[in-house]
């Protein structure tokens, strides 16, 4: 039988583990530093917010756009540099 033998799924509360433990235990087993911690912190929440963004973005149908402009920008940057012509 499809797997039989193992535990029973752990409900949220059990999954919960409180910041300042994550952080103990990030520093004191995994070797990481409050400094890197904060900066792991602060990407992450810069990436969540990046993908709400482009998230909102998509559901108002605005992404073909974005992409056009990012195809232009691309275009653009390597005619400033002098790269991009076909020989």
């Amino acid at each position: 039988m499809y797997r039989t033998d193992e535990e029973p799924r752990r409900s949220r509360c059990e999954l919960f583990m409180p910041p300042m433990h994550r952080q103990y235990l990030l520093m004191r087993e995994a070797g990481f530093t409050r400094g890197q911690i904060k900066m792991a912190s602060v990407e992450a929440k810069r990436a969540a917010k990046q993908r709400e963004k482009t998230s909102r973005r998509v559901v108002k149908g605005l992404q073909p756009y974005d992409e056009m402009i990012e195809k232009m920008n691309r275009r653009l940057s390597k005619l400033g540099r002098g790269g991009g012509g076909k020989k």
